[in-house]
């Protein structure tokens, strides 16, 4: 178990570029898509990103808690992003294609079609926990995303 930390804290070590590097992508994408392609950031999208942001920040508060010890963002960001965002869209790929086939958009909408899809995973992930009391997590909410509303959506007559 130790030895696992000890790996995967050397390898948070070496991919911090990376995750710089990443995050400045993220955010040039951004930059790109509200400065040349929709002159103004809508309130939605802003929305989504305090979101992420607070994902991450509120992983980066357990992680500080659980070792004791304060956790640099990027490494909060390095571990939200490998263990928790892309595994999430990985589940969530074959709803993403179908919205983008539909719609017929460019990489960079279907790079926000991706996000806003989290951001509907980590809602309903909320109201699932505050119907149980506790939190379902996020395997259980795209489980139930996928099964009960990514379907009404894709056949509404159904």
């Amino acid at each position: 178990m130790k030895a696992d930390r000890r790996m995967i804290w050397q390898r948070i070590k070496q991919k911090r570029i990376s995750i710089l590097v990443f995050c400045l992508g993220v955010l040039s994408l951004l930059v790109v898509h509200v400065f040349w392609l929709n002159p103004i950031l809508t309130e939605t999208e802003e929305m989504q990103a305090r979101t992420l942001m607070n994902e991450i920040t509120e992983l980066r508060a357990s992680l500080s808690r659980e070792r004791e010890q304060t956790v640099p963002l990027d490494a909060a960001a390095f571990l939200w992003l490998e263990h928790i965002y892309q595994p999430a869209l990985q589940r969530l790929r074959p709803l993403i294609d179908k919205r983008s086939e539909s719609q017929h958009t460019g990489q960079i909408d279907m790079v926000m079609d991706a996000v806003e899809l989290y951001c509907q995973i980590l809602e309903h992930k909320w109201y699932l926990s505050e119907r149980v009391g506790h939190d379902v997590g996020h395997t259980a909410a795209i489980d139930d995303y996928l099964a009960n509303i990514a379907e009404d959506l894709h056949n509404p007559g159904a």
